[in-house]
């Protein structure tokens, strides 16, 4: 089993009352099919075990109750509200189709980095035409590095 990148306790709602515990799944192309919560809506290492659990400590766990008390009619305060609206851009964010528009990003963002790099480099290199060369020869290697494997920060936070 992976990481789910929907709340299990959410999921839920949405349950086949004829089968508690499972739920609808329609993917493009093929025929809607009943499958376990447990299988659905997670993918093995999506997350690390440490962002697993600060999802659970500090999003999931203390929202859950919230939204309970959103389905009971009840009113939130603003703290409330706020950790319900933190929870939603959470729940909006954490679906690998985020992930995947994130990562078409590097590429893009990784050509104005490198340019507003190369064009600070003169100044950088306080005018210096061999210090200059070897700074652009710096960004350069970066540069190709970063295309092939983008550093790994980048890619968590994607």
């Amino acid at each position: 089993m992976g990481s789910h990148y929907v709340q299990q306790a959410l999921l839920r709602h949405f349950q086949d009352p004829a089968k508690p515990g499972f739920i609808w799944t329609y993917l493009r192309g093929q025929e809607p099919r009943l499958l376990p919560i447990d299988n659905v809506a997670q993918a093995p290492g999506f997350y690390d075990p440490v962002t697993e659990r600060e999802l659970n400590e500090y999003v999931e766990g203390p929202t859950t109750p919230l939204l309970e008390a959103l389905r009971r009619g009840e009113t939130l305060d603003a703290d409330e509200r706020r950790m319900v609206a933190m929870y939603a851009a959470t729940s909006i964010k954490r679906v690998p189709r985020s992930r995947e528009r994130g990562k078409a990003l590097i590429p893009k963002v990784l050509e104005n980095v490198t340019s507003e790099a190369r064009a600070a480099l003169p100044i950088l290199a306080g005018g210096d035409p061999a210090r200059i060369e070897t700074f652009h020869a710096v960004v350069d290697a970066k540069e190709q590095e970063y295309r092939i494997a983008p550093p790994q920060e980048v890619l968590a936070g994607c």
